[in-house]
Order: C-alpha cells, then structure tokens, then sequence
C-alpha cells in the first residue's frame, strides 16, 4: 500500500438460508447488494453447475465484489455451511469486479433427493470476515504539525515515562506544555533528585495507550486508532491534556464507520460527548434497520443495554388539537 492510500475495515456477516425449490428451478441464484462504505459492494452466489460432459459437476459459493473506485479489496471470510457441518477460511483479493468461488460438494449429492444439505427444506449458508478497503483518497485523520514532528526527531530528549517498567522517553518542554497536570507532577520529579527526571504514571495504561496520546502532544497522530481511542481519550481525561477532547469529537463526528462506530459509542460516552453518542447511536440503528453488519464485540455491555433502550423509543411529533 502506498502512502496515497489509506486501509478500511469493514464487517460481512450474512446469514443466507435457500429453499430447495429455488435450487431447483434457477440453479443460479444470488443475494441482494450490499454496500460496504461508498465505494464497495458485494453479493453472494449460489452455482450449481450440471453439464452433459460431467453430470457430477460441482456446486460453489460465490462472493462477488465490486471495488469501484478504490485501489482493491482483500476480503477474510470464514464460510460455514451449518447443515453440512462444513467451515472455510478464505482471502481473496479483489483489484476489479469479479467473483471469487468455493465449489463445496457435488451436485449429484446436493440435489439428491436425500441429501443433508436441506434441513427442513432449507439450504444455509453463513459467512462472517472483514473487508480490508485500501483507499486512492487519503483519508484525513487527526491534524499534524510539522513542527511537532521536528521536535520529535531532533533534540534530546529529556525525560522518562515509566509505564509499567517500559520507558518512554519524552522531551520535558513538550510534557509540560500539554497538561498542567503533567507540569506539576514534573515539579515534583524535579525537586527529588534521586529520581533522576523519571516519572513512573503507574499500571492504569498501557505503554501504546501511553505512547499515542504522548505522541499527540507532538502533534503525531497516526499512532491513535479506532482500536485504542477509547483509552487513549481516558489517559488524555485523566492527565487533562490541552485540546484532545475537541480535536478528538470532532475527528470521531466524521468518521463513524460499521467498524468503529462501537468504539466511538464508548468514547463518546467517556467524555459526556452527548452529541456525538447520539450520533453514533442513530448510526448503529440505521444499520440495524438496514441489517448491515456491524462490528460489535467492543461496545460495553452497560452501553449496549442503553443501545437497546434507544432503539425501542419510538419518536414522536405534536400535533395542533384545535
């Protein structure tokens, strides 16, 4: 990937059950469309394939994407068919439109009269992955400031972050500037001399929670993702860093996305950004609504019974009596 491009991530997850009369009559058959993001969409087909020359021919899944206007889709699906007790894992790389097949089985087993494939006359076919989305169009994520960045690679640094025994070393003018609680913590290190500039901020973070909003300061963004932004806003919360809660709302208020919106969702509760959790909240409805796939395994249990709460609460107008 070059530096032009940016990946995204986006969940599949379907669940497509087909009746034994379709197979029979269409031996081709095909879900809707799905759309992923603006530019990718996909649909799954089912093939069964019967010639002259081969009356066993096989019958396959298809997963067909169409990139669009991006630089190419790498899709990592697992393919389960429930019936047959049978589970794939696959990746295939999509760089134009086309579709990707599993041939599975037989068709003379599949359309056996007998055959396990139909449950209660019903074919079932799960898949579940992450379409990787490699971007021609650079994705602006949060500000970055050359001189930020000259600091950082220049001068020596001063002074160490202690994150439960990994040092981080950090510059003392930068630390300081960017949160007054950091200042005065440095005040206190700096009155100890047989602490030798080390600051040890104990075992609530991690080191790469710890490095990217320390690496905030320096106006260096890229190491804060949507995997890490909800620690990263609570390390930034705790040690009052100047400016990250604007900067960071409005970052998350344009870029909601299937993958993330999770994550922003616990965010955005974290920092009283009612606004913004409202947003994401109505986000993550109309997915439902639509039955797009959603990443959820991050959303915090509380927050996902609030979720629940809001989508139940029907809306309502007022309307004149006279």
């Amino acid at each position: 990937m070059s530096e032009h491009q940016q990946e995204e991530q986006y969940p599949l997850s379907l669940r497509w059950k087909i009746s034994r009369e379709d197979v029979e009559n269409y031996k081709y058959l095909e879900t809707k469309e799905f759309i992923s993001n603006s530019f990718v969409s996909y649909s799954v087909q089912l093939r069964v394939a019967e010639t002259e020359l081969d009356e066993r021919g096989h019958v396959a899944i298809y997963l067909y994407v169409n990139p669009k206007n991006t630089a190419g889709v790498t899709a990592k699906v697992s393919i389960s068919f429930p019936n047959l007790h049978k589970v794939y894992q696959a990746e295939h790389f999509f760089d134009d439109a086309h579709g990707w097949g599993l041939p599975f089985c037989r068709s003379d087993f599949f359309l056996d009269e007998n055959s396990p494939a139909f449950v209660d006359g019903n074919f079932v076919v799960e898949i579940k992955g992450i379409l990787f989305i490699a971007s021609n169009f650079w994705n602006f994520r949060l500000s970055r400031n050359d001189i930020g960045s000259n600091i950082l690679e220049h001068g020596e640094k001063d002074f160490t972050l202690l994150i439960k025994g990994k040092e981080l070393k950090v510059h003392k003018l930068v630390l300081t500037s960017c949160s007054h609680v950091f200042a005065d913590m440095v005040e206190v290190v700096n009155m100890k001399k047989e602490e030798n500039n080390i600051l040890d901020i104990g075992d609530d973070f991690d080191y790469e929670t710890v490095e990217a909003a320390i690496m905030y300061c320096y106006q260096e963004n890229r190491y804060i993702n949507d995997k890490n932004i909800t620690e990263v806003c609570k390390f930034a919360d705790k040690f009052e860093i100047k400016g990250f809660k604007n900067k960071i709302v409005e970052y998350m208020n344009v870029n909601i996305s299937n993958m993330n919106v999770c994550q922003f969702i616990n965010a955005a509760n974290y920092l009283q950004a009612s606004k913004l959790e409202k947003k994401c909240m109505e986000f993550l409805r109309k997915c439902v609504n639509k039955q797009n796939a959603v990443y959820i395994n991050d959303l915090y249990p509380e927050l996902a019974k609030k979720f629940i709460d809001f989508i139940c609460c029907t809306d309502v107008q007022t309307y004149a009596t006279c």
